[in-house]
């Protein structure tokens, strides 16, 4: 995604050098709002292009040649006015570029704004002052070095302030020897740029193109990324060619060594390529590449644990989350990944712990709320888990899971009508979500609308016809309606895809026993309970079937059994008590 906004902001880009020459050769409005229209364009791409105005006076510098060094020639007395003399001053160029550079400032303020507001923008008091120009010195040399020889590369580079421990005085050491080599070049560039005027519009273009991104103002919690030096490389560039163009004009005898020096690092630059592409071939690989070059890089070892948590090596992903918080206390996407890894080892305390974690290092974390929500519902604590989903829609509103998560909720407390309505609301957002479905069937079948119940559950099916929850719902729904055959082939797809689904061995068990099949009953029966020991509905019916066989004893036994998990569990009294009146 990021690289589709780079290449389009990229093509505006290069569209604005084409269409600005064009203007100057003739200039004219039309001309003038092609110009800003392909700026606006580009703006909308990508904010990067903040500084197109200000290199547009550079390019009026060198090559266009439109600076005006020398004062105009006074009128001559015959009282004629003068030609339009081509040139003009430099404060006439830059009030030329005012509504481009409006742009370019609404541009600015939208941008902040909005990364503002999403909690992407480092305040002062995270990133005072002087640490971002102290870093924005050592990523001018750092990009440098890395245009000319591109090695330690990596997808994301952790905010060396941001780490745990971070080393202030060596980064004021690179810092130092960033700005004495930064000084030197612009020394060398003053000097140079009467009779190579290029190494001017080179030199400036570097250093004004990188101002968005060099870190002044933060935004995220990256050092530095390879995309930013795309567009402002282009000024090391001209400086290469033009100044290798006059190298070879002053030194004619040099031409062959330079073509072949230009070849070689083609071919040497083409290979550093070539392998570097081959770290993005998958997640795993690309997160241990930036662990390789990178030192607490918090962003990689949270991507290499998610990596690994889909791969099914859990252990290895909880520490590589747990590295990752050692790197950045208080990360919040590793505190919501170790949660959920944690919720589904059914450790749902300690998942609780790190969500809130999430939470409070990041209050506007949409999906911690939401997971928040899940591990509390599975806790039994349904009224806090629908204030957590809740939470998660005021933060993300139309958002198809929280209104799912909030719909079932309400479903287990008895709202009804508050249920139907946001399950109804989670379908409308996501109509090929399966599960959003089922729980929307489950809800009109507590209301007793069977046949909207049926719908609804035969949607889930054929958006999922391998989900094992809506196969059972529709095999309920047949049960009620009286459809025992239909009912029976609910709960047996249920349990294809879900061998341990005790419900269904449980209603399944019940069809069998009525049509007095007790030895299928029976056995649906006791994988009921080995699936789960606490379903007291299966107890009581393996009671009954051996009761009905005569084995009393053994029947006593299953209502006893019942009974000591839940007290009031009427039909298991009942059955007991008829079997002690025998």
């Amino acid at each position: 995604i990021s690289e589709r906004k780079d290449v389009l902001s990229g093509l505006f880009f290069m569209l604005v050098l084409l269409a600005w020459p064009w203007y100057v050769r003739r200039p004219g409005p039309w001309r003038y709002a092609l110009v800003a229209v392909l700026l606006a364009l580009g703006l909308l791409s990508k904010p990067m292009l903040v500084t197109l105005p200000l290199l547009l006076v550079l390019i009026d510098v060198w090559p266009l040649g439109r600076l005006r060094v020398q004062p105009a020639p006074a009128p001559k007395r015959s009282g004629k006015a003068p030609a339009a003399a081509p040139t003009r001053g430099l404060a006439e160029l830059i009030v030329e570029k005012l509504p481009l550079l409006g742009l370019a400032l609404a541009s600015s303020v939208i941008t902040v704004l909005a990364q503002r507001g999403g909690g992407a923008v480092g305040t002062v008091e995270t990133l005072p002052i002087v640490t971002r120009v102290i870093h924005a010195l050592t990523t001018y040399g750092a990009y440098l070095v890395q245009t000319v020889w591109p090695v330690g590369t990596a997808f994301f580079y952790p905010h060396p302030a941001l780490l745990a421990g971070g080393g202030a005085g060596g980064r004021a050491l690179a810092a130092l020897g960033a700005a004495i080599v930064l000084a030197a070049i612009s020394w060398g560039v003053c000097v140079g740029s009467v009779r190579r005027p290029y190494v001017v519009t080179g030199w400036l273009w570097y250093l004004i193109a990188l101002v968005p991104v060099i870190g002044v103002i933060q935004v995220g919690m990256q050092a530095r990324a390879d995309r930013y030096t795309y567009l402002p490389a282009i000024g090391l560039y001209v400086l290469a060619a033009w100044g290798a163009r006059d190298l070879v004009r002053a030194r004619p005898l040099w031409r062959w060594p330079v073509v072949g020096l230009a070849g070689a690092l083609l071919v040497v630059w083409a290979g550093v390529s070539w392998a570097r592409i081959g770290d993005w071939r998958d997640t795993r690989t690309l997160a241990e590449r930036a662990l390789d070059v990178t030192r607490g890089n918090f962003v990689a070892h949270t991507m290499l644990g998610l990596a690994l948590e889909r791969a099914g090596d859990r252990e290895a992903a909880r520490k590589q989350y747990v590295a990752a918080l050692e790197a950045k206390p208080g990360y919040s996407i590793a505190h919501n990944n170790l949660g959920l890894l944690l919720q589904a080892d059914g450790r749902t305390t300690e998942a609780e712990t790190e969500l809130l974690r999430a939470i409070e290092s990041r209050p506007g974390y949409a999906e911690a709320h939401l997971n928040l929500g899940f591990v509390l519902r599975q806790q039994r604590r349904v009224v806090e888990s629908a204030e957590s989903f809740k939470q998660a829609l005021r933060l993300r509103p139309n958002w198809a899971e929280a209104y799912d998560g909030l719909g079932v909720s309400l479903l287990a407390l008895g709202d009804l009508g508050g249920a139907n309505e946001h399950l109804e609301r989670a379908v409308a957002l996501r109509p090929a979500w399966a599960e959003a479905w089922n729980n929307l069937g489950a809800v009109r079948e507590k209301r007793g609308d069977l046949t909207g119940a049926a719908r609804n559950f035969e949607r889930a099916i054929a958006l999922d016809a391998n989900h094992p929850e809506a196969h059972f719902n529709l095999g309920l729904v047949r049960m009620r309606e009286g459809r025992a055959d239909e009912a029976e082939r609910g709960f047996a797809r249920a349990l294809e895809l879900r061998p341990d689904h005790a419900d269904a061995h449980n209603y399944l068990g019940s069809i069998l026993e009525r049509r007095n099949d007790l030895s299928g009953a029976a056995a649906h029966f006791e994988q009921a309970l080995a699936a789960n020991p606490a379903l007291v509905e299966a107890r009581y019916n393996l009671g009954v079937v051996f009761a009905r066989r005569g084995d009393l004893g053994r029947a006593a036994a299953e209502f006893e059994r019942a009974l000591a998990v839940r007290p009031d569990f009427r039909p298991a009294r009942e059955g007991l008590q008829r079997i002690q009146a025998r």
